[in-house]
């Protein structure tokens, strides 16, 4: 989809979460977003990072195995399309903790599938850097840090850092890391202060989640 930036004005359906969030003491910070459904869009590749095509670029997720192996499913950044059921996550809380969980919301083989990390450097990605995927709910229980995030809010306005429980790493992206369609890879990187842009990500929710697909699943 081209220009997301443009369709946003044009129709006026969608907004970078600010209505719904509240600012906290710090007049620089905001709190995190209800629970939901969300977008999640790179703060980097937003549309004008003269990499993006002019395009935002989500979080997206679909059922290729990814590179860190068996089990798992491909998490990448590509073009914003709100009609694109692997590119909306429910932002949900962990076990009644402060981690959150993150829930695709396309089920893809009829499974429940959750972002999803661990502490290895997957095939083919740059060292120092460990695998980001989704992997099915069910899992979870064997490896609950590998499923559970730090939704850390930075000092810009509506900007998040999501930080793995597993190594503490940010997720990143990169258009120097790419996949064969060239989408952008995805991956936990450690922290740097301040924050790249890439590390940064901001919750979206505009009209047009699909509702014609096996889809959706909000439980803890």
């Amino acid at each position: 989809m081209r220009n997301v930036r443009r369709l946003m004005s044009a129709a006026g359906a969608a907004v970078l979460v600010a209505l719904s969030l509240t600012v906290a003491a710090s007049p620089a910070q905001a709190a995190q977003p209800a629970n939901g459904w969300y977008m999640l869009v790179n703060d980097y590749y937003d549309g004008g990072s003269g990499h993006d095509n002019g395009d935002m670029w989500c979080l997206s997720a679909n059922n290729q195995t990814s590179p860190s192996g068996s089990g798992t499913n491909q998490v990448y950044l590509a073009p914003c399309n709100p009609a694109t059921a692997g590119q909306w996550w429910y932002k949900g809380s962990a076990d009644g903790y402060e981690h959150r969980t993150f829930v695709n919301y396309q089920n893809f083989d009829n499974a429940v599938w959750e972002l999803s990390s661990n502490a290895s450097t997957p095939s083919g990605f740059a060292a120092g850097t460990h695998g980001v995927y989704t992997a099915q709910k069910a899992a979870r229980t064997s490896i609950p840090d590998g499923h559970n995030w730090n939704v850390i809010e930075y000092t810009d306005p509506y900007k998040f850092r999501f930080q793995s429980l597993v190594l503490g790493e940010n997720i990143s992206a990169s258009h120097n890391n790419t996949y064969p369609a060239g989408t952008f890879k995805v991956y936990n990187t450690p922290v740097t202060n301040p924050p790249a842009a890439a590390h940064l990500w901001r919750f979206w929710q505009p009209a047009g989640r699909p509702t014609n697909c096996t889809c959706g699943d909000t439980t803890p």
